[in-house]
């Protein structure tokens, strides 16, 4: 008896930690019947056998049947087939980038196991740089949609996946969009508060061009379009915002805020266009008073409500501002200011949560006249009704002498403030929001690539999204451990 199996892998060349379909076939060339188990049942098909074509090493995985499986399997006629499906990485740890022979293996009759053509693949390198996350829903940030440009191929591309921070996560579902320029910094849409993200849109700008295209659909076919902006220095500014339509089924629009300085009278500009299938226009544009923001964050309330926060430093000074987004509201615009502070600014963050506060923070040498300065963060809230509050201060465990050469700083969906930051021998250090500086896990204590902050469920424990030169991103704990498994009941 002879089980004959029939492999086909939908793409011959893809990104390290992207994953592929495998589709077989499965087809009883004997004159008896014969016993086959199925898919997903408690069996240790599919077997797959991966070879590295440049080292000769092969390696064998047998499935790992899911909880609570049973056995479940099927006779087959002679000649008589059938087909299934399953994806790589589901079957398989981890591939490194290689060339690589794949063939699978099945078991047939209890005891025998037939095995199958191989087809060769080959998994590009991935070193992610300019990384932008989304909430797949307004208001929680477990499950994240990101987009990044890799530098590890030529020519550059951006990509896209989910990250999921929840226990057991990690990178999931990634595809390429689209050719892009090593400085390109890619803007996703991201939902209104409790809502979910149903159309997804991504826009960056290249030169004084802002490029945009959906990705529902096959991101093979993704053709993005042009809109021509007049701004000399345009800046998107993250995220953009779906809104629109109650059709589930249609497309959304989304609004894009582009910001950049102007020559004269200390001001800068604001413009919002909005994005439709069609066509993208300009709805709305304000000059601003002061210098052009050193950060800023977008935030959504209700497809009504448009919030912009931003940070102006003149001299020793910060001033924490906030405005509504032009074009969304009736009349001028006057930006609102929320708090003053004297010192060197390094890193913020802020994120509108489910309750419909804006939670922020500031990472800054805090000035005190006649006493050393202190690193120090800042926490702080805005509520809709535009209540503002300074929450109490975390003061860092820091020299005053020793320089700080680059930060981060994320506030988790409860308000818990994490940062990085490095020293003047670019070490990079932890300060954990609960009081605790700690040392970077030691495989990127001195990291050159991308390093990210994200939170266990958006709302617990901080993580480290650390990018690597070739294998893709690393989600660990802060003491360098993995995500935490997902809970089994």
């Amino acid at each position: 008896m002879v089980l004959l199996i029939y492999l086909a892998i939908d793409q011959a060349v893809f990104f390290y930690q992207q994953d592929t379909i495998c589709s077989i076939r499965l087809v009883n060339s004997s004159q008896s019947n014969m016993t086959v188990p199925m898919l997903g049942t408690d069996t240790i098909s599919p077997i797959i056998y991966t070879c590295n074509t440049n080292t000769g090493q092969e390696n064998v995985y047998k499935n790992r049947p899911p909880s609570r499986s049973r056995s479940k399997s099927t006779i087959l006629a002679p000649g008589e087939e059938i087909e299934d499906q399953f994806s790589l990485l589901s079957q398989i740890p981890d591939l490194p980038p290689g060339e690589y022979e794949i063939s699978v293996g099945w078991e047939y009759n209890e005891t025998e196991i037939a095995r199958s053509n191989a087809v060769q693949i080959k998994i590009l390198p991935s070193a992610p740089a300019r990384l932008n996350m989304v909430n797949m829903i307004g208001g929680k940030s477990g499950n994240k949609l990101a987009a990044w440009v890799d530098l590890a191929n030529k020519p550059h591309s951006i990509l896209l996946s989910g990250i999921d921070l929840n226990p057991g996560g990690g990178i999931v579902e990634l595809t390429k969009i689209a050719k892009c320029d090593q400085l390109t910094d890619p803007i996703l849409s991201s939902p209104v508060n409790k809502t979910p993200l149903r159309s997804k849109r991504i826009a960056w700008i290249s030169g004084k061009e802002l490029n945009y295209a959906y990705f529902d659909q096959d991101t093979t076919k993704i053709k993005p379009r042009k809109l021509k902006l007049s701004a000399t220095d345009p800046q998107l500014l993250a995220p953009l915002y779906s809104i629109g339509s109650s059709d589930h089924r249609a497309l959304q629009d989304s609004l894009a805020l582009i910001y950049s300085s102007l020559t004269a009278d200390n001001k800068f500009q604001l413009q919002t266009v909005r994005i439709s299938a069609k066509k993208a226009e300009l709805i709305g544009q304000a000059e601003l008073p002061g210098s052009k923001p050193i950060w800023t964050a977008n935030h959504a309330h209700s497809e009504q409500n448009f919030l912009m926060t931003y940070i102006q430093a003149e001299a020793n000074t910060l001033r924490l501002h906030s405005a509504p987004w032009p074009g969304t509201i009736r009349g001028h615009l006057h930006p609102k200011p929320l708090a003053e502070f004297k010192g060197k600014f390094l890193a913020a963050d802020a994120a509108l949560v489910n309750d419909g506060v804006v939670r922020g923070g500031i990472l800054m040498r805090k000035y005190t006249e006649g006493a050393p300065n202190k690193l120090v963060i800042i926490p702080w809230t805005l509520d809709e009704d535009s209540k503002f509050e300074l929450q109490s201060e975390h003061t860092i465990d820091w020299e005053p002498v020793d320089l700080i050469q680059a930060a981060i700083m994320r506030v988790s969906d409860g308000g818990r403030p994490v940062a990085l930051f490095t020293d003047v021998e670019e070490t990079w250090h932890i300060y954990d929001g609960k009081g605790k500086l700690l040392p970077m896990p030691a495989t990127y204590q001195k990291t050159k690539q991308l390093i990210e902050i994200g939170f266990i469920n958006g709302i617990s424990d901080p993580l480290l999204i650390c990018g690597t030169t070739n294998n893709g991103f690393k989600i660990i704990q802060l003491d360098g451990s993995p995500i935490p498994p997902r809970m089994i009941k």
